[in-house]
């Protein structure tokens, strides 16, 4: 699972973004540009072991480089979070990475090919060509 959570009262997506990857990770970064919007409809995933919220969302995926700022320990972890581990792009097939369909567009996005759009479930359009974020719709 790739860090992620909340937007807080009078914080844009992309400072909560740097805020996510500092109490999860412990790592500094800097937020560049929105790459995949996904919706989340927990109606249409009943009895997935992957999808416990009931909760309808919208999620954001923006891309992120380290900053020179040392790392340091996660200070929030999310409440399932058992580890942080950095695993490589190739080996991206062989995890569990929810949301499930967000493993094809990583593995485009690493191979500098575009921003890996095209897979969405539900409505899924783009080619990746980074002339904007890519709709991915309801990925399982």
């Amino acid at each position: 699972m790739l860090p992620g959570g909340r937007v807080e009262q009078g914080e844009t997506a992309a400072e909560a973004a740097v805020r996510e990857v500092l109490e999860e990770t412990g790592l500094q970064v800097s937020v560049g540009d929105l790459l995949w919007v996904r919706e989340y409809l927990p109606e249409r995933h009943p009895g997935n072991p992957h999808h416990r919220t009931r909760m309808q969302q919208l999620q954001l995926y923006f891309s992120a480089q380290p900053t020179p700022a040392a790392a340091v320990e996660a200070s929030a972890p999310d409440g399932t979070q058992t580890a942080v581990i950095w695993h490589r792009l190739a080996a991206i097939g062989e995890l569990v990475l929810l949301p499930l369909g967000l493993a094809e567009p990583l593995a485009t996005l690493g191979t500098g090919t575009g921003t890996g759009g095209g897979t969405g479930g539900g409505g899924g359009s783009g080619s990746g060509s980074g002339s904007g974020p890519v709709y991915l719709g309801d990925l399982p």
